[in-house]
């Protein structure tokens, strides 16, 4: 379920790479991603992206055809500010909260888990280098004061190219290499304010697609992606080297 919980919560990620008005209305030549299936040994997972324009406003995750997870998106103006995911009883799971500065960056990520009890709080200052600095706090549902990590979040040509994880005497650094083309959610209203707020280590690619991560803390753990395209340069369907039998599959 957390691995569900996981994908749904960095697949909503949005941007805003093209001109669009209030509303999110966006001209009917813009690619966004419609459906999207998970192939591994866990199972077969389906997502479907419902929009209103470019703005996301529902997903749907189903396992092997039977519906397992509902997420709801909230925006003001241009920027999510919300998530609401919901199990298959209609019970809410988790909520996402997105607070911004003056200059419309996410200054504070809040995802609050129903099912464990437990808050996670991060925190973004904007570097004059740059690079984001993260704090991030855990808690319960109503309070996250306890600081767990701090992260640098480094970019190069508009893209996540490095991570580095402070936690405790630990220090973890993952480099990140992607390719040329289009990424899936590269038209999704939103998606670059908040591609990096996450509390895993996996940095949700914003224009392109990710090719090689490599980590190095104790050793080197490297993974590489391979993909196969459309026409227009748009994934169809994504594959690793190291784990042949899993894939996901893109519709547009």
């Amino acid at each position: 379920m957390k691995k569900i919980i996981y994908l749904l919560s960095t697949l909503f990620l949005l941007l805003q790479s093209c001109t669009t008005s209030e509303n999110g209305s966006v001209n009917s030549d813009v690619v966004l991603i419609k459906k999207k299936i998970e192939t591994d040994p866990s199972g077969v997972f389906t997502t479907i992206y419902e929009y209103n324009g470019n703005k996301i406003v529902k997903t749907s995750v189903s396992n092997s055809g039977v519906l397992i997870m509902t997420g709801f998106y909230t925006y003001s103006g241009n920027l999510l500010t919300e998530v609401k995911i919901f199990g298959s009883t209609n019970s809410l799971i988790e909520k996402d909260v997105y607070n911004y500065n003056s200059d419309s960056k996410v200054a504070s990520y809040i995802e609050l888990d129903y099912l464990s009890n437990i808050g996670r709080r991060a925190t973004y200052n904007y570097n004059s280098n740059g690079t984001i600095s993260s704090n991030e706090y855990e808690g319960n549902l109503t309070s996250q004061t306890t600081l767990k990590e701090t992260k640098t979040i480094i970019f190069n040509n508009g893209e996540v190219s490095s991570l580095i994880e402070q936690i405790g005497s630990i220090t973890k650094t993952s480099n990140y290499t992607y390719d040329n083309k289009n990424s899936p959610f590269k038209n999704v209203l939103g998606h670059d304010k908040v591609s990096y707020c996450v509390f895993r280590t996996f940095i949700s690619e914003i224009n392109h697609n990710l090719i090689k991560k490599n980590t190095v803390q104790i050793s080197n753990i490297v993974s590489n992606l391979q993909y196969t395209y459309n026409s227009s340069d748009y994934p169809t369907l994504k594959s690793s080297i190291e784990y042949p039998n899993e894939t996901t599959q893109f519709f547009y």
